[in-house]
């Protein structure tokens, strides 16, 4: 972990602000709310500068968690109030578990690279299964095969996920 003190902040605004307005923005914020979150984000770094810890990622992937549970933050806090009038109590700090969505963050990394390694047609399935959330219909009219043979190139795909997975210490 570090220490507050160790941090300099004005060296982590001047260097990360694009980045996070840029993570921002691809989450779907206009340009009002990117700036307004833009300084929740920072506030919130200064606040938990002492959770960051280098050993467990970079301070990019860090910042940009918690740039991503604000703009979460803000939705939820957004669609409560719309629905209910009244703002829950219950949600989250953005800074809060950042290491521990760091870890989730570098598995997903670590996921992602073991999937670009399996062969085409089963990237491919996967890929349009879980990256664009396709369902079996969906996803076998865009490979043009029917859905009984998806799902077995799927269970294959899974198989050998689970293998390039294995290697990297990761198992489900």
């Amino acid at each position: 972990m570090t220490s507050p003190a160790d941090i300099d902040f004005f060296a982590l605004y001047r260097d990360y602000k694009g980045f996070v307005q840029n993570r921002l923005r691809a989450l779907g914020g206009d340009e009002e709310l990117v700036q307004d979150l833009t300084q929740e984000v920072f506030l919130a770094v200064h606040r938990y500068g002492n959770s960051f810890d280098p050993a467990k990622g970079s301070p990019a992937s860090w910042i940009g968690t918690i740039a991503r549970n604000t703009f979460f933050r803000h939705a939820g806090r957004k669609n409560a109030l719309q629905n209910s009038g009244e703002l829950p109590e219950d949600i989250p700090d953005p800074a809060e578990d950042a290491t521990q969505a760091t870890d989730l963050e570098e598995r997903n990394h670590i996921i992602r690279e073991a999937v670009l390694r399996l062969p085409e047609m089963e990237r491919r399935v996967i890929s349009l299964k879980f990256f664009d959330r396709l369902g079996l219909r969906e996803a076998s009219e865009k490979l043009g095969i029917s859905q009984s043979t998806l799902g077995r190139r799927l269970a294959d795909a899974y198989k050998l996920l689970r293998a390039e997975l294995k290697k990297e210490g990761i198992t489900f």
